[in-house]
């Protein structure tokens, strides 16, 4: 049976399988990756008045990242959260996937934590752990690809030119990191399927 086949025949099985893989997904995009990220990013800026007081600091210091979603503009919002991990540090670090930090925030971090989605998606699908798993893997391509789109579209080649490499590697990694950690299940399924006959 194919892959196509297999989804549009268990309807509802393919609906959890992106309903779980998408709701790990963004708590981890809301919840993990900001908590994480003041573990790599401490930053200064510099206060916009004179400070006249010996012990008052010149800047201001922050610590981490966050998220926000806002309603007037859903589809913006959406592409920022997805990107967090890419996207943020780029605005504060210049050096950009050549830092150390950024590039583990961005880029590793991300792969572990689509590994572990991937993962769970197929544990909680075995019946149809293959579609389920494409599935989810292919949804998150898409998202990106539209949300690119739009992007591009927004604020002009240039832009989207200079953003499309850290994108590109930051959407192959959790691509990647999916149908690894898919694999990685159906691994062990086959190891313990050839355990069972051996005994």
């Amino acid at each position: 049976m194919t892959v196509f086949r297999e989804i549009r025949s268990h309807k509802w099985t393919a609906a959890r399988a992106l309903l779980t893989g998408w709701g790990l997904w963004i708590l981890s995009l809301v919840w993990f990756f900001p908590f994480v990220s003041g573990y790599f990013f401490n930053f200064k800026v510099p206060k916009p008045y004179p400070v006249t007081s010996p012990f008052a600091s010149p800047d201001f210091f922050a610590r981490g990242l966050g998220v926000a979603f806002s309603l007037s503009d859903p589809i913006g919002s959406a592409s920022s959260v997805m990107w967090m991990p890419i996207g943020a540090p780029r605005g504060i670090n210049q050096r950009g996937l050549a830092d150390v930090g950024t590039f583990i925030f961005g880029i590793v971090l991300p792969f572990i934590v689509a590994i572990i989605c991937g993962w769970v998606v197929t544990r909680f699908h075995r019946k149809q752990q293959r579609a389920a798993i494409l599935l989810f893997a292919g949804s998150i391509l898409l998202m990106n690809i539209l949300l690119f789109a739009r992007f591009a579209v927004n604020v002009g080649s240039r832009a989207a030119y200079a953003f499309a490499g850290p994108l590109s590697l930051y959407v192959l990694a959790s691509v990647g990191g999916i149908l690894l950690g898919g694999s990685l299940c159906l691994s062990s399924k086959r190891e313990n399927r050839g355990a069972r006959t051996g005994d």
